[in-house]
């Protein structure tokens, strides 16, 4: 998780993009925890993203993203 706090996602407009330049296989998880303490904790995410393809664009806010918990 530390790496993923540290890139820069200046220079990439997308996830797919990001992804080329970071990543060389992608493996998706199906077991979502995050989503299993926002229930357990009551709280709702002040920015959330839904990844349906390489082209959804990276939020702006990309600090504020990757540390929703």
């Amino acid at each position: 998780m530390a790496l993923v706090q540290v890139m820069m996602s200046a220079s990439s407009a997308s996830f797919g993009q990001m992804a080329e330049q970071y990543c060389t296989q992608i493996t998706r998880v199906l077991i979502v925890i995050k989503e299993g303490e926002r229930h357990k904790r009551g709280e709702t995410s002040s920015l959330e993203v839904t990844i349906s393809s390489d082209s959804t664009p990276i939020p702006k806010q990309w600090g504020k993203y990757i540390s929703n918990p």
